[in-house]
């Protein structure tokens, strides 16, 4: 008899920049490769460049340095916000975030805290 393999949950937290300036997106992705923080960078449908670094809780991820570019440039805290996702298998489910994603949360300050739950 075939077991059926037990599918976990999938969970992250991400944090995201967004801007109207592509220059700006420039520079804060430059600042982001110089300490080798692999992120990505999509152009919204509504002309916002967005900068996202997936699964921050997963990663030796620097918030102070992030605090810092953020000081240096004075970004707006209407620029940037993280993002947690949690894709269950089960209809009744739940997540944490952990002690470290809330140091980060602490740290770096954001426009918002953006849930995403899916049941599949």
């Amino acid at each position: 008899m075939k077991k059926n393999k037990i599918k976990s949950d999938e969970s992250g937290v991400n944090f995201r920049y967004e801007f109207f300036s592509e220059d700006i997106t420039e520079l804060i992705s430059q600042k982001l490769m110089e300490r080798n923080i692999i992120h990505t960078v999509n152009k919204s449908r509504h002309g916002s460049f967005v900068i996202n670094i997936a699964d921050i809780d997963k990663i030796d991820f620097d918030a102070e340095y992030i605090f810092k570019i953020n000081e240096d440039y004075k970004i707006n805290t209407e620029s940037f916000d993280f993002f947690v996702y949690l894709t269950s298998y089960k209809e009744m489910g739940g997540m944490s975030i952990s002690g470290k994603t809330m140091e980060y949360i602490r740290i770096i300050g954001g426009r918002s805290i953006e849930f995403s739950y899916v049941i599949v």
